[in-house]
């Protein structure tokens, strides 16, 4: 059953029925994450899911955020088994290759519907993994984003300084952005402080 599960799933890839070639990936994962054709299956669904977000938002282009907006949405159907398949595939296997890759797609996905937190501990993670990567360096600025969004100035003062000051994280280039951003959130917060106090 393993192997025909695995098979059928790769007829169905490549007839395009890519809603049914993901369960048939997702059930030779769940039978056994260790089996030969498990990680293979695990990196096959994200694309089977992957796709059909492409077929669902195209259908339905009210599905995420618009634009200026902070308030959570909730993921559309084949947005939320996207993200369960690339959960998947970081969970079972930590130290392949692909792995902080899946993480960053999972975290740019929540932060595109403006779950803020959830994307926020992801990008983390994948600056853990190797600070010095291209996806660390764009996690940790989509991080500071969320707090422009949000216009969280203490947060983003506070969390500029520690990329800044974290060793190993993104270029030099980098290090002069994010201290910038130090730097006027520190002069906002001053500003909001001013105001608040005068207000009183």
């Amino acid at each position: 059953t393993y192997e025909m599960r695995y098979a059928y799933g790769e007829l169905l890839y490549k007839l395009k029925k890519f809603d049914m070639a993901y369960e048939q990936y997702m059930a030779v994962v769940t039978m056994d994450a260790n089996g030969k054709r498990s990680k293979f299956c695990a990196n096959s669904a994200v694309y089977a899911a992957e796709k059909m977000v492409e077929t669902e938002r195209a259908d339905n282009p009210s599905g995420t955020p618009e634009r200026g907006s902070t308030e959570p949405m909730e993921l559309m159907s084949w947005e939320q088994n996207y993200l369960t398949a690339l959960d998947q595939y970081a969970r079972l296997y930590p130290d392949d290759a692909d792995t902080p890759g899946a993480i960053y797609k999972a975290a740019y996905l929540l932060y595109e519907h403006n779950q803020y937190k959830d994307a926020s501990d992801r990008f983390r993670v994948v600056i853990g993994m190797n600070p010095s990567s291209r996806d660390a360096e764009k996690g940790a600025h989509l991080i500071l984003d969320a707090f422009v969004q949000t216009e969280d100035w203490s947060n983003l003062k506070d969390v500029s300084k520690a990329f800044f000051d974290q060793e190993g994280l993104g270029s030099r280039t980098f290090k002069t952005e994010v201290y910038e951003i130090y730097e006027r959130a520190s002069f906002k917060l001053i500003e909001v402080t001013f105001t608040a106090d005068e207000d009183k």
